[in-house]
């Protein structure tokens, strides 16, 4: 019986103490932002964890699409066409290979860094909840470093992509994908003959609403 008492006379100075401590006021818009950076967690696959195509060689039977881009090197416009077609594909592991080896043989090719950027974002098979990981900023920002000799329409692509990613992992991910919609809208708008703006406009549409072209039953 006595073990009993002290347990509720311990648990009853516990309630009291927390019926009379003072409660701390709300943390304002700023100080919830700033304890976001401090304390939240991005969960995402670390680069050495994800899966990796490697040393990826020439791929046959992909399609012929090709898609010139400011470089003095073949094998990096070729590594570039071979990337883009399996993006188009879906087939984002490849891709990403492809445009990783596009950027070996020229380092300074803007457009090879842009498709990176590129590969390493969501795609409709992703939820909305998809975050890229830090390489996909990094490649943005590389991109647009080196943009300076670029076609006009490369320079529209390499802006549009800055918009997709932060260096905030807290960033709301619907604004990233809002933005960058809105970029290629505007790209769409000024290059209305050019095929693969067009097709990367309509996948950053597809990217705000993944499931938005099945209906409940996710058929077509």
């Amino acid at each position: 019986m006595k073990k009993v008492a002290v347990l509720c006379t311990t648990i009853a100075a516990f309630l009291l103490a927390a019926a009379i401590t003072p409660r701390k006021a709300s943390p304002s818009r700023a100080n919830l932002t700033a304890l976001k950076l401090r304390y939240s967690l991005s969960c995402r696959v670390a680069p050495n964890l994800a899966p990796d195509a490697g040393d990826i060689p020439p791929l046959k039977g992909w399609g012929p699409h090709r898609w010139k881009i400011t470089t003095k090197s073949d094998s990096t416009q070729f590594y570039f066409n071979q990337g883009i077609n399996l993006y188009y594909a879906f087939h984002t592991l490849e891709a990403r290979a492809s445009f990783n080896k596009a950027i070996r043989f020229d380092s300074t090719c803007a457009m090879a860094y842009y498709g990176k950027a590129l590969a390493l974002g969501p795609t409709i098979n992703y939820g909305n909840g998809y975050r890229a990981e830090y390489a996909a900023y990094e490649a943005a920002l590389k991109s647009k470093n080196l943009s300076d000799q670029c076609t006009p329409a490369e320079k529209g692509l390499i802006a549009a992509i800055a918009k997709r990613y932060s260096a905030d992992s807290t960033f709301d991910l619907k604004q990233l994908q809002t933005d960058y919609s809105a970029a290629m809208q505007s790209l769409a708008a000024q290059n209305p003959n050019n095929a693969d703006i067009i097709t990367l406009y309509a996948d950053a549409l597809m990217l705000e609403h993944p499931l938005g072209p099945l209906r409940h039953r996710y058929d077509p």
